[in-house]
């Protein structure tokens, strides 16, 4: 891996684990009595991801990545460092522990589910009053990161689906694999869940091939609803058994909007929101401000419902 990447020392260990030891900004080496220079390296947990890139890709993925480095945000994964020199390129990012968001709240939902079922109430592990409380509070982590990509960096994620909606050991929801699914348009990559291999995109992305164009901030609107919509409907849902499912949140011709789908949403107020941000049309969604907002005010009115609520429909 070129340190340069990333202007420190690292070492990667097979095991998963990175060592990063700070170089001087100056790049001389510390004075005897620099109290900073006998401090050990800090130790990360990492995530290395493998990705396939055609050869006249490779200045696209540098752009990506070092897009991707300069981020700092507590609801984007860290990117320590890349190389597209080996074969497949390599990313080494932040672990994400608890896998995406959708599973999470899945195995939440469950392990909630157990302890009212032994103790008669269930206890709270977790920051959050219900289910709903969760669901919200952590799709607001999710918006936030989304809103500091949009207007901080002015970069579209082009990749938003429900796997790239991670959370970490400590119930962090982190953001990841932005700019990938523009990389994707260019040169083919390889992902490993084909099934996946665009994300969520918007129709007016994928519909007519000869109008095939780059996501916008609008389309990562369209796919962010997709990604709430995954959590609304399980029987929908990406991560429902294929043999319950014969259609899936995800698939090339999934229509959010169709009223067999929005009829399995319970609350009126979740369907709408699902509504405004998957309309066909990009100028007729809503914007990133707005679904915040909703957000915001659907996890107020959560937290005031009772501990141990449960929807009928959602998870």
């Amino acid at each position: 891996m070129d340190e340069s990447a990333i202007g420190e020392n690292i070492v990667l260990s097979s095991c998963g684990f990175l060592r990063i030891a700070k170089k001087p900004k100056d790049g001389k080496k510390p004075a005897k009595d620099d109290k900073s220079a006998e401090q050990p390296p800090k130790t990360y947990r990492v995530v290395v991801k493998r990705i396939f890139i055609h050869a006249d890709a490779i200045e696209l993925f540098r752009q990506e990545v070092e897009a991707w480095f300069a981020m700092d945000h507590p609801n984007v994964l860290k990117l320590y460092g890349a190389s597209h020199c080996s074969r497949p390129a390599l990313l080494v990012c932040e672990d994400a522990t608890n896998e995406s968001l959708v599973k999470y709240l899945t195995s939440q939902r469950q392990v909630q589910a157990d302890k009212r079922c032994k103790r008669g109430q269930a206890e709270q592990p977790w920051p959050y009053r219900n289910q709903r409380h969760a669901l919200w509070s952590l799709f607001l982590q999710a918006a936030n990161g989304l809103k500091y990509l949009h207007e901080n960096h002015k970069l579209v994620h082009g990749n938003l689906k429900s796997d790239n909606i991670l959370v970490t050991a400590d119930g962090q929801v982190k953001l990841t694999d932005f700019g990938l699914g523009i990389l994707a348009l260019q040169n083919q990559a390889i992902l490993d869940n084909t099934f996946h291999e665009l994300g969520s995109r918007a129709p007016n992305c994928w519909k007519h091939k000869k109008l095939l164009r780059r996501p916008s901030f609008q389309d990562d609107i369209y796919s962010f609803g997709m990604c709430v919509l995954d959590v609304l409907v399980p029987k929908l849902s990406s991560i429902a058994p294929e043999e319950k499912a014969l259609r899936r949140v995800g698939d090339e011709d999934f229509e959010p909007l169709e009223k067999s789908v929005l009829e399995l949403i319970c609350d009126d107020t979740h369907r709408k929101l699902i509504e405004d941000m998957c309309k066909p049309k990009p100028e007729e969604r809503l914007k990133l401000a707005d679904v915040i907002v909703r957000m915001e005010e659907m996890r107020a009115a959560a937290a005031s419902e009772p501990v141990d609520s449960s929807d009928c429909c959602m998870l």
